[in-house]
């Protein structure tokens, strides 16, 4: 319906209500239609090159490519009629080819800005919006060679026919020669609205009405001042009931549940990432935590609920083999010895436990005093300067050492190898195992908590 209605538009602008002769109401058809035909092409080669065909690309870019290629028709066709009636009576060949010479940079520069756009519209991450690029990249291919080659050809027949007296109606039949008196000025919708209304009252009015220009001027700056108070109450986003047929109960249900309870559940997928390795998990919180600040986002959800930072509470000595949490599940440690998690530097900054995070501030801890609240300053000196007093501390802090046990004390020393000083007081638990071991961890996580 939309395309027959811009054929409908394109013949009213082409008709010449005086002669048949003179009429083009065929070659704006045809020019629709090589628009649509190009489009559809476009479709059929992005379609071989298995890219898929969106809600965008099949609702919105149709009418406005078309409409693009539309208006390269336009820009040629009375590019050939002014040259025609300025020619005197010249060659339809030499008319068309003067034409083409000069229209076909600007239509290229036009057809190349488009496609620029679009190519920056391609640098998306989101697949919808990458794949309606490319799509309206082919077409705008395709619609510019359609109109720089297919079109001429069909203007050159219909030069052809004009010059030979032929009817629109009838172009088969050869026309009688036109009367030496006949009024041969054209009659179309577009030259008649060239005249009264473009010449005769927009420029005339501009050109020698002060009152004009100055009712211009202050339309312009009012239309500004409006845009720039307006624009941040401008209506954004896609609604389900903007997917559904107005005036059915679809619409309806969709409208009063935006308007009534405009909550909606969301989740978060982190897809192939390196989960064993720590920073990977503190990453995830990061990214969790920063989206879970928007202002769209209610009741500010708990960065317990990212699955890692949830399996290294579970798999922390320190924090899910101790009560209450012991109580309601069997932890890591107590399962396999292999899943037991570890403190790690806040070095994303993440929300402590105060807040809601999963991180714990050390800074006032009476334990950690010594060292300013930096756990890995405590384990490197004990690793070295284990005592029974030592041994306690960081047995509470996940470390397992038994300060009866002199073995167990050299064990737990020997396991505090390698820590330095962070620099940090606040640190998170991570389960920072090889990734076989990792995925084992998480097989038991699911099973027992």
């Amino acid at each position: 319906v939309n395309f027959v209605l811009v054929g409908a538009l394109a013949a009213l602008f082409f008709v010449d209500c005086a002669s048949a002769v003179r009429s083009r109401v065929l070659l704006a058809l045809s020019g629709v239609a090589l628009a649509v035909l190009a489009f559809l092409a476009s479709l059929g080669l992005v379609a071989l090159a298995s890219i898929k065909l969106n809600i965008i690309t099949m609702w919105v870019l149709p009418f406005l490519l078309v409409g693009i290629g539309v208006d390269d028709m336009f820009i040629i066709t009375y590019a050939v009629e002014r040259r025609r009636g300025a020619s005197g009576g010249a060659a339809p060949s030499l008319v068309l080819g003067e034409v083409m010479a000069e229209v076909l940079a600007p239509v290229s520069l036009t057809s190349l800005i488009n496609l620029i756009m679009f190519a920056v519209m391609a640098r998306s991450d989101l697949s919808g919006v990458y794949e309606t690029a490319y799509v309206a990249m082919v077409a705008v291919t395709m619609l510019w060679a359609a109109m720089v080659t297919a079109l001429p050809a069909l203007i050159a027949f219909d030069l052809h026919r004009q010059a030979s007296r032929r009817s629109e109606l009838c172009p088969c039949s050869a026309g009688a020669p036109a009367d030496a008196g006949a009024d041969l000025s054209e009659r179309s919708a577009s030259v008649l609205a060239d005249k009264y209304c473009f010449r005769g009252a927009y420029l005339r009015a501009l050109s020698k009405w002060r009152a004009s220009q100055l009712l211009v001027g202050v339309l312009s700056a009012a239309l500004l001042a409006t845009c720039a108070v307006k624009v941040n109450d401008l209506p954004l986003g896609l609604e389900l009931n903007d997917f559904a047929r107005s005036d059915t109960w679809v619409e309806v249900y969709f409208v009063d549940r935006s308007e009534h309870f405009p909550l909606w559940p969301i989740s978060m997928n982190f897809g192939a990432l390196e989960y064993e390795n720590p920073l990977s998990q503190l990453g995830m919180l990061r990214t969790w935590e920063n989206v879970a600040a928007l202002p769209e986002v209610s009741a500010s959800p708990r960065s317990g609920l990212v699955w890692t930072a949830s399996m290294a509470a579970w798999a922390h000595p320190a924090i899910g083999c101790v009560p209450p949490a012991n109580a309601l599940y069997t932890c890591g440690p107590e399962i396999d010895p292999d899943c037991t998690a570890t403190f790690y530097p806040n070095v994303y900054g993440l929300k402590t436990r105060a807040d809601g995070g999963v991180c714990a501030d050390f800074a006032s801890e009476p334990a950690l005093a010594q060292w300013d609240g930096d756990l890995y300053a405590m384990f490197a000196f004990a690793h070295t300067n284990m005592s029974p007093v030592l041994c306690a501390i960081v047995d509470g802090f996940g470390v397992s050492c038994s300060p009866s046990n002199p073995a167990s004390m050299s064990d737990a020393a020997a396991s505090l190898a390698g820590y330095k000083p962070s620099g940090h007081t606040a640190f998170c638990p991570v389960l920072d195992v090889a990734p076989a071991t990792f995925d084992t961890c998480a097989s038991l996580w699911l099973q027992h908590d």
